[in-house]
């Protein structure tokens, strides 16, 4: 579509939100919390700084820091240095208090995942009671802790933005692209490439590689993209890295909502069919979010709650001419042309009807334990547009994608210099296909008429879309991650995961039992058909240390991982009969895969606002699962058809990065 000739007109558009109550989350901070830090999300940050006398310039050592509206915060060496970790991404205030001193705030912190929010504080000596002392932190232009090319957009940034959904958002930074069927692409890079991580838990769809369940933009507090080279806790990635950090639940009670409806509009009428009858109801949206404490639980609960719901009525009109059942009257010998007996309606064939919700509970079990649980779901029906069926609209398929992600984070803070997460998560998606949900349906017909039509370039005067797939794939996963800033300069991290996979796939022609002797359409001759359910098993082992030196940061890691398709394959694939189901010869177990993969990142700062990168390491990709287990028949078709046959034995895609850039 050339956006020359189509816009889309929004007619109305409001946002609201409002603050109900007050509740001070902070009320029992005292003295004995000042040691430890807990953090919300799953990915986190970290605050570091030094506090100095503003006469002399000489370090103040047991200066406590807290970072107000939690019950975060640290206290300074006898350098002056203290160190804030597992801090959640978001914008916040520090305050810093010593006897004999007047306290300091700093506002406008700003903390992103995996990366040190440098800030510094000079207070000042005072024997009365003196004015306290507010500094604004600003951001720095170059942040001289990142080894890797990163993007970062905040909730901030997302509110003022004109974006609908999650992609917008993607595509507005450098290196990120969008293709004609709406998948994304870094840095030139296959679709299949990305690595999407919500909340510190992988969200990619086994099957394709491809973004699994959506993420509404009100419920994200901050989403980053990475290029170039990664840490070594990142794997299962060749081109970039996409990962959120949903919202935490409010200190206060607050609601709010947008709507926005319109319609498109084009003056090339002939090839836009019916985009003349303006419905300002033919696009709409609408979300709603909640957030803040749980009443009467002495704020140890908080919640964030989103629902949102998009309908788009789509651009591109079918007329109904003739109806599915129309093929099942048509005798080609005495009525060469099919009568016309639709109502002549415009019916859409893009249309998309989405809806999207998550709720995340925050329980604090203690100031150093936190547990979090995080649901996330999106439901999908769409269409594409077929040109074959333009003027028989109604018997083309429907395609429903859904999934949810449940997620639930054990976050301890063991002490003020390290910290551990436990991270259990289910996830579950599902695409289907089909007109008819049954596949034995009475209104599919007999797909031999699909195939009388006057020439190629004529369209269907009836029939149906035999296609009837469902496919679905469930992801149990354990991941442990441990945090300890060990030494001023080395901050250690380390961890593993464990997956196990349940792949489903029923893959068939629909409606050809008692209708359909053999041929073409036959189940038999349907090679890529058929219906299978595997288990692969993915483990992965990792450690880095990130060494912030005054004039560099190095990244330096390791990774291990491993996968085992539980997959069978022939023993000769040369052979043309050696089909599964005949069971002629004997088939092999898979073996596992195994890789080292060696992780380094250097960011050398040479001004304000410029920085060296320099990487390099070993990445590696585990094909598609469906790539592994297409045609489990093994059957090969006769006469020289082009058949596709999976091999749960591939290897895995890899590449060596050697990179240096000037940012």
């Amino acid at each position: 579509m050339d956006s020359a000739d189509v816009v889309c007109f929004f007619f109305f558009k409001q946002k609201t939100a409002y603050e109900i109550k007050e509740c001070d989350w902070s009320s029992d901070v005292c003295s004995s919390d000042l040691g430890t830090a807990v953090g919300f999300a799953g990915t986190t940050g970290k605050i570091r700084g030094k506090i100095t006398d503003d006469r002399t310039g000489d370090p103040l050592p047991g200066v406590n820091v807290l970072i107000l509206g939690t019950t975060m915060g640290a206290a300074t060496g006898v350098n002056g240095v203290f160190f804030i970790l597992n801090v959640p991404p978001g914008t916040y205030k520090l305050r810093a208090t010593m006897v004999g001193y007047t306290p300091g705030e700093v506002t406008n912190v700003k903390v992103f995942t995996d990366l040190t929010a440098t800030v510094n504080i000079k207070l000042s000596q005072t024997v009365l009671q003196g004015k306290e002392v507010t500094i604004v932190a600003e951001r720095p232009m170059v942040q001289r802790d990142a080894t890797a090319s990163a993007a970062i957009v905040t909730s901030d940034d997302i509110a003022v933005a004109p974006i609908e959904n999650f992609k917008d958002i993607l595509v507005t930074k450098a290196g990120v692209s969008l293709d004609a069927g709406g998948n994304l692409h870094i840095r030139g890079g296959r679709s299949g490439e990305i690595a999407y991580i919500v909340d510190g838990i992988a969200n990619t769809n086994p099957f394709n590689n491809g973004l699994g369940v959506e993420v509404a933009t009100n419920a994200i507090e901050e989403m980053s993209v990475i290029t170039g080279s990664f840490n070594a806790e990142y794997g299962q990635v060749m081109s970039g890295v996409v990962e959120v950090v949903t919202k935490d639940p409010s200190q206060k009670l607050k609601m709010g909502g947008t709507f926005y409806f319109g319609d498109y509009i084009s003056s090339d009428r002939q090839l836009y069919y019916h985009i003349n009858d303006i419905s300002p109801s033919s696009i709409y949206n609408a979300q709603f979010y909640a957030t803040g404490p749980v009443p009467f639980l002495k704020n140890k609960l908080g919640y964030y709650f989103s629902l949102r719901r998009f309908y788009n009525d789509g651009w591109i009109y079918g007329q109904r001419r003739f109806n599915p059942s129309d093929s099942s009257n048509f005798q080609s010998a005495n009525k060469p042309y099919m009568e016309e007996t639709g109502d002549n309606r415009a019916v859409s064939m893009n249309d998309q009807n989405k809806y999207f919700g998550n709720i995340k509970l925050v329980l604090r079990i203690s100031p150093s334990i936190k547990l979090t649980y995080n649901f996330l779901g999106s439901f999908d029906n769409y269409r594409t547009y077929n040109h074959l069926f333009r003027f028989n609209p109604d018997g083309d398929v429907t395609n429903h994608k859904s999934g949810f992600v449940n997620i639930l984070n054990w976050n301890h803070m063991i002490s003020s210099k390290t910290f551990y997460t436990v991270k259990f998560s289910y996830s579950s998606m599902t695409f289907k296909s089909y007109l008819y949900k049954n596949p034995d349906d009475p209104r599919y017909v007999n797909p031999e008429l699909l195939r009388n039509r006057e020439d190629s370039f004529s369209f269907l005067t009836g029939g149906t879309n035999m296609t009837n797939f469902v496919r679905s794939s469930d992801v149990n996963s354990i991941k442990f991650d441990i945090t300890s800033q060990a030494t001023k300069i080395h901050q250690i991290k380390s961890g593993f995961e464990y997956k196990y996979n349940t792949l489903y796939l029923n893959s068939r022609i629909a409606g050809y039992r008692g209708k359909i002797g053999g041929g073409l359409f036959s189940a038999d001759a349907f090679f890529n058909s058929g219906e299978y359910e595997n288990h692969p098993v993915v483990f992965s082992y990792y450690a880095q240390d990130k060494i912030e030196l005054p004039s560099m940061t190095l990244n330096i890691g390791m990774r291990y991982d491993y996968f085992n398709s539980n997959g069978l394959i022939p023993v000769d694939l040369r052979d043309p009969d050696n089909s599964y189901n005949s069971r002629k010869h004997a088939f092999l177990k898979t073996k596992p895969k195994k890789q080292v993969s060696p992780r380094i990142g250097i960011a050398f700062p040479i001004s304000v606002t410029g920085v060296i990168h320099t990487s390099y390491g070993h990445f590696f990709q585990i094909p598609p699962y469906e790539y592994l287990y297409v045609n489990p028949k093994f059957a090969v078709a006769p006469g020289g058809l082009n058949t596709l046959m999976g091999n749960a034995d591939l290897n895995s895609q890899s590449t060596v990065i050697d990179r240096k850039s000037v940012g």
